[in-house]
């Protein structure tokens, strides 16, 4: 009978220990209903066991106690990314995330503390129980080590098979044409704010206000996140400089150069516009320093950044506060703040060129803007179908007023998110495998321009650069920038011509691209 409980006893130590390290190693999955299940186990060992389970532990319990410390940042940024991008890693590791609460990671840091406290138990148990050799904690601490994502994301990119690369060649500087109409740019980037959230299936009609500005101009339905692309400054460079964000040089940790002069040597949309007259702005609910914001922008001749400092002395003190979680400023603030600046220098002759950033859904939970709660505070969410709608809810009416308060200007807006929801698991099959972003081309008076186009093409996020030269009338229909080309073009986008796994591979392993892009 002993020996029965004792195999059960084992048998569910055991589970506990596979499900610590399916969490460790599974950055996407869910946590809550694993927990359930494991809580129901741990009870059932810790009554179970008794006093044979609760031993001193000896010395060699340490270096797995050790190996988990370290791990649990790993996972926790694993967690919040949905998987473990290693170029958004080193890039925010180099260019700094100052002015974000670590308390918005709260969630993500619990899961990877518990999951890890669950498998030094469980090895402490066994060893207790099975009264085990001292190398069965070495052993666990080695698997730890081992399975984490930071060692499984390092050796992917060490061990990726390298293949023939054609991408500097492709490298191309558009042909600008000069403007005869220069018609106001706005883009708005919507945070992770992807196509899979038109699932009415998990978001009912969460994303029904976009579905109705397609109606309205071009929809873009398949452009797809390649390597370099899956963050926000990866997303905002790919779209304005038709260019994937890779390190800069050899796959080091070091590579990342915090320059004053980012990506200096190649043109943007930003430089293009400014050549044609247009003041540019930007908009964002952080410090302007944080990923590097501040070195492309100013590299790249935009004119008034407006961001967390700014805007703390454009509102009072309460509308401020209540628009703040976690060091970010709630869409509504945003959105209001960038139709401040427009109604300021909609009556100038100048051009407008206008940049937002939103922050709403953001990877599992997202911020919940005061328009969208009870008390008129912004809160974090973790229902993903809120924070979709209260972003689309501020979106909708700013828009609006474009179209109001334009007085007769050309005007291009660009609605798009700046890369695909970090959330993995709450994507559908196909868009887990097919995610495309949302990216949909607004004209007001912008002449020929036409509603209702869809355009299926696979591409990426390069290709939207090209595209809105096109669009605006500073680059042909065959325009090509970047690694992009225009999508109302015959050529074939590199998502077409190679596909994406292997458009991908030779992003990352492409050192030449590297020096290339960073030059």
């Amino acid at each position: 009978m002993a020996s029965f409980r004792n195999g059960i006893l084992v048998t569910f130590i055991l589970i506990l220990c596979a499900l610590a390290l399916f969490v460790i190693s599974m950055p996407s999955i869910r946590v809550k209903p694993i927990a359930s299940f494991a809580t129901l186990l741990g009870i059932f060992v810790i009554v179970l066991g008794g006093r044979r389970i609760w031993r001193l532990p000896d010395r060699h319990i340490v270096p797995l106690i050790l190996v988990a410390l370290l791990a649990v940042p790993i996972i926790t940024t694993a967690r919040s990314f949905g998987e473990f991008d290693l170029f958004a890693v080193l890039h925010h590791l180099k260019f700094g995330v100052t002015g974000i609460d670590p308390w918005m990671l709260a969630h993500d840091a619990q899961d990877a503390l518990v999951s890890c406290c669950v498998l030094v138990l469980s090895v402490y148990w066994l060893r207790n129980l099975r009264q085990a050799s001292w190398y069965i904690s070495w052993l666990a601490a080695l698997v730890l080590a081992l399975i984490n994502p930071l060692t499984v994301g390092v050796l992917n990119a060490a061990f990726r098979p390298s293949v023939a690369s054609d991408l500097v060649a492709r490298m191309a500087t558009p042909s600008i044409l000069n403007l005869s109409v220069k018609p106001d740019v706005i883009t708005i980037y919507l945070e992770g704010l992807d196509r899979s959230f038109s699932n009415r299936d998990q978001y009912g009609a969460a994303y029904d206000g976009i579905l109705a500005l397609q109606s309205e101009g071009i929809t873009m339905t398949r452009v797809l996140q390649s390597e370099g692309t899956g963050w926000s400054m990866g997303g905002l460079v790919a779209g304005q400089c038709g260019l994937p964000l890779l390190p800069n040089g050899l796959l080091e940790i070091n590579d990342f150069q915090e320059q004053t002069h980012f990506l200096g040597a190649h043109r943007c949309l930003s430089d293009e516009l400014a050549d044609q007259g247009y003041r540019s702005a930007y908009f964002v609910g952080v410090n302007i320093d944080f990923a590097g914001q501040d070195h492309f922008l100013l590299t790249h001749q935009y004119d008034d950044l407006i961001y967390k400092d700014i805007l703390e002395r454009w509102y009072d003190r309460d509308t401020f506060n209540r628009a703040t979680i976690n060091g970010i400023l709630d869409d509504q603030l945003i959105f209001d703040a960038a139709l401040r600046y427009y109604n300021a220098r909609v009556g100038k002759s100048e051009p407008i060129a206008m940049s937002l950033f939103t922050f709403g859904p953001h990877g599992k939970s997202g911020l919940l803007s005061r328009n969208c709660t009870e008390d008129q505070q912004a809160v974090r969410e973790s229902d993903l179908a809120l924070t979709v709608p209260c972003t689309i809810a501020n979106l909708l009416p700013f828009v609006d007023a474009i179209k109001e308060r334009r007085d007769g200007r050309p005007t291009l807006i660009i609605v798009q998110s700046d890369h695909l929801n970090h959330s993995r698991y709450d994507a559908t099959e196909e868009s887990t495998l097919f995610g495309a972003n949302t990216v949909i081309f607004l004209g007001l008076d912008l002449p020929h321009f036409p509603t209702e186009k869809v355009i299926d093409r696979p591409a990426s996020m390069v290709d939207i650069y090209p595209t809105v030269l096109h669009l605006l009338g500073l680059g042909d229909r065959d325009v090509r920038a970047g690694l992009g080309v225009s999508l109302f073009g015959v050529e074939p986008t590199l998502v077409e011509e190679k596909g994406l796994d292997l458009f991908n591979l030779e992003l990352t392993t492409d050192y030449d691209l590297r020096l290339a892009i960073w030059r």
